[in-house]
């Protein structure tokens, strides 16, 4: 059995978490994932975490830090410069230990991974496994897990403290459910650097970037006990799930996908564009384009039904896209527009979102193979400098073809992290996908709180002429970083 080793070198704990979800969703093969981080401070909530209970809010928007959500269970962390972070992606059949939370917890602290290799990078048994924790001094955390174990196979994630900023700490707040072992301890009484107490002569003179490097030495040995380890590149691993545009060219032609002429109608005015008589097929498409700072830019939207109302839903949002990819050769692809946001994720109206991914939330086929199928997670285009030069918030998106929703949506939606639902996203990334892997951008404006008290339609016709204003003031801002840059330097 084969295992890939992959060391990421400093990327951001949201690129790493993007990674491991396609790589545990979309991939065959065993991994194990090394990062040390070192940009600022980074709130990191679990699946069903509340940001109202486990954050201190006002600090947090105070400082202006970033919260993101990852895929898997586990408790609210903070990590940042000083954060070393290891991840197990493996294939039930292949592991050496039940599929199930507890036997994985046990084989990778006390038994066979974490606790030998601390052994000798400390000269001495310092790691323990103490509920879901790894401890030191019987009671002092210096990593975190998090889990997530679907049909075949299985991550297992963990933080390790290398070293931390004490004031960092204040951003979490005291959880109600928390280990029996903490207490009522708060985190500066509770966590532990490793820092002082490794021994290895990298970690001591590289800080956080040597551990990484030992630690991924490390687990070389040791995983190699049981696997074969090959050591790949990091751009090795991103082509799993994402298509290797290193081969494309800058981003000179841009069509932005928008489901609705009142949505498109600032963008069109303020981009100065023209419209053209496009003969899409017989299809009611309709384009506009002209020249933005030196980049073709078009703004295509679906047309209108018969009756006289918008094209929306995930059908036209799809024939849009596949025929505009055909016709207009875009070197990227952008779909802007507006969405519902989540109260239990944070959102809140005018909320402008970077989608991290795609998916489907209400085709529900339980039947092997297609049920995958059916949800159709498709990662959008990475862009972390985008993203923090625009200070964009960013999450999953989910795509239904009702503006309401039905329990078993709810339960989706909630499962799967989004912050962001709207009937078209997941279709335009199939569209895109089938077209040729054309790069896809997601920029979304909140209307209306899907979790909130107000009725989801009039809450959305009272706020879209606002959210049209924010993609006015938006979109040109991401032209404009995005123009005549390669697609991997977004």
């Amino acid at each position: 059995m084969m295992i890939n080793l992959v060391r990421l070198e400093g990327w951001s704990i949201l690129r790493q978490l993007r990674l491991e979800e396609a790589l545990l969703r979309h991939d065959s093969r065993n991994w194990c994932l090394v990062n040390f981080l070192t940009g600022p401070a980074t709130v990191v909530l679990g699946m069903n975490g509340k940001p109202e209970a486990l954050v201190n809010r006002e600090l947090v928007e105070r400082d202006g830090v970033a919260m993101i959500r990852r895929f898997t269970g586990g408790g609210t962390v903070v990590v940042g410069v000083g954060t070393v972070t290891a991840a197990l992606v493996l294939n039930k059949a292949d592991a050496p230990c039940e599929s199930f939370p507890r036997p994985i917890m046990d084989w990778t602290g006390d038994l066979r991974v974490y606790s030998p290799i601390f052994h000798r990078l400390c000269g001495e048994p310092i790691l323990s496994l103490r509920e879901n924790d790894y401890v030191v001094d019987g009671a002092m955390k210096v990593g975190g897990n998090a889990q997530s174990i679907i049909k075949d196979r299985w991550i297992h994630h963990t933080s390790f403290l290398y070293d931390f900023a004490d004031a960092d700490m204040a951003y979490l707040a005291l959880p109600e459910k928390r280990p029996q072992y903490r207490g009522d301890r708060p985190h500066a009484a509770f966590v532990a650097r490793l820092a002082p107490r490794l021994t290895a002569n990298t970690t001591k003179t590289n800080g956080a970037a040597g551990f990484a490097v030992d630690l991924g030495d490390e687990l070389c040995a040791e995983l190699g006990s049981r696997y074969r380890v090959s050591e790949v590149t990091k751009d090795v691993a991103a082509r799993v799930v994402l298509p290797d545009w290193s081969g494309k060219s800058q981003v000179g032609r841009i069509a932005l996908l928008i489901a609705m002429e009142e949505e498109a109608a600032p963008m069109i005015e303020v981009l100065q564009l023209t419209r053209r008589e496009a003969n899409f097929c017989g299809a009611p498409t309709v384009v506009h384009e002209g020249e933005y700072k030196g980049a073709y830019v078009a703004v295509v939207n679906p047309g209108r039904d018969k009756t006289g109302v918008n094209l929306i839903g995930t059908d036209a949002a799809a024939l849009t896209t596949f025929l505009a990819a055909r016709e207009l050769e875009p070197d990227l692809l952008i779909n802007a527009g507006t969405c519902g946001g989540f109260k239990r994720t944070g959102g809140s109206i005018g909320d402008v979102f970077c989608v991290s991914s795609f998916r489907h939330h209400d085709r529900r086929i339980a039947i092997p193979g297609y049920d995958e199928f059916g949800v159709a997670c498709r990662q959008a285009l990475p862009t972390p400098n985008l993203v923090e030069t625009l200070g964009l918030k960013t999450g999953p998106c989910t795509t239904g073809n009702s503006l309401d929703f039905v329990r078993e949506d709810d339960e989706r939606m909630h499962a799967s992290a989004a912050v962001a639902k709207d009937m078209e996203g997941a279709s335009i990334a199939w569209a895109a996908h089938i077209a040729g892997d054309i790069p896809l951008i997601g920029i979304k404006v909140v209307t209306d709180i899907v979790d909130g008290d107000k009725p989801t339609h009039e809450e959305f016709l009272h706020n879209l002429q606002a959210a049209a204003a924010s993609l006015q003031s938006h979109v040109p801002k991401v032209i404009d970083f995005v123009a005549n840059k390669h697609i991997t330097d977004l």
